[in-house]
């Protein structure tokens, strides 16, 4: 487990400007415990922060909508016990030791790790509301897009693809996926095969060569700004990723979506519950359910509820506004 910062450069750090970090940070809430500044915590989906409502997660089951919030904290209480304290506990208490701060009381995951300051969501509240049990102090803030510096425009040959015919697929299992992203990549562009779609295929996945594949129908590249590929497409197929996610939104585009990991499972049942798209997981039993999806979306069978918010490009200035607002609550003048 590595620490990061250590709490001299920290306070050094906090004379001109404020802590920011993950609450996965344990040396900035390490900082925190021995130097005594505020610390917000940042957290980029829901699922960095346990809830007992509905949908919760624990890895890719879905504890079902019928199961009391009393069976529910009961349910984080044993993953506690029987996994996270022994894999986490020993380099926590060491690190607590070694800067000379108490040792942890409680759920290392459950409390400790968020900063007692509170912090700030990088979502908005029209994705998640902020729930009652959460730690007190947060602000709700906004997706931060991200734009990589050189994307002022698309390849000029993803350009003449899009132009030259109907509207695809685009279809990005995430930028480190592995067999996961390989398979959703193969799965989707033999769909879009058999339907009669057009596709265009991102990632690292993407650029892995393929014989005689018809450059007419799939158009492969390693990286496309998002932000304007989007909205000259018909259906966003990934891996459930935030930031896919937040992008989906924002172009409004119907979003089909086959998490494996993290926060993926509770992103993907948020955007299906707002009508933003479909959640279909992997498994045999669902080949056939995401073929009918694909169609479905493709179709126009998909389209958006009106309700779906769609941030727009001012994301990181709210995020930065929510960060100032939590500053303002919690650091006296």
């Amino acid at each position: 487990m590595s620490y990061g910062l250590d709490g001299k450069e920290l306070w050094r750090m906090n004379k001109t400007s404020m802590p920011l970090a993950s609450p996965l940070a344990v040396g900035a809430r390490v900082a925190r415990a021995q130097q005594g500044f505020a610390l917000a915590s940042l957290y980029t989906a829901p699922a960095n922060l346990r809830s007992t409502g509905d949908p919760m997660y624990i890895g890719g089951w879905r504890v079902p909508p019928w199961v009391p919030r009393a069976g529910r904290a009961a349910l984080w209480s044993l993953l506690d016990w029987r996994k996270l304290e022994p894999m986490a506990r020993p380099a926590v208490d060491g690190a607590c030791g070694a800067a000379g701060v108490a040792r942890p009381e409680g759920s290392l995951f459950g409390h400790w790790i968020h900063s007692p300051d509170g912090g700030v969501t990088l979502f908005p509240e029209s994705f998640c509301a902020l729930q009652p049990e959460w730690p007190r102090g947060l602000v709700a803030g906004d997706f931060p897009l991200f734009r990589a510096t050189g994307d002022e425009g698309l390849p000029a040959s993803l350009e003449s693809f899009l132009d030259a015919g109907t509207q695809p697929v685009v279809v990005f299992p995430g930028s480190a996926s592995g067999e996961h992203g390989r398979k959703l990549m193969r799965d989707v562009l033999m769909a879009c095969r058999a339907l009669g779609l057009r596709a265009v295929a991102l990632g690292p996945a993407a650029v892995e060569p393929v014989p005689d594949e018809d450059p007419e129908w799939v158009h492969r590249c390693a990286h496309a700004p998002l932000a304007l590929l989007l909205p000259r497409c018909a259906v966003f197929v990934h891996h459930g990723g935030i930031g896919s996610c937040a992008q989906g939104m924002v172009a409004r585009i119907p979003q089909l979506i086959r998490p494996f990991a993290y926060d993926q499972f509770d992103n993907a049942a948020r955007i299906e519950a707002d009508g933003g798209g479909r959640f279909v997981p992997a498994g045999r039993a669902s080949r056939a359910e995401f073929l009918r999806a694909l169609d479905d979306l493709a179709g126009g069978g998909g389209a958006l509820r009106s309700h779906v918010r769609a941030t727009g490009p001012t994301g990181v200035e709210a995020a930065l506004r929510a960060v100032s607002d939590w500053e303002r609550a919690v650091v006296p003048r």
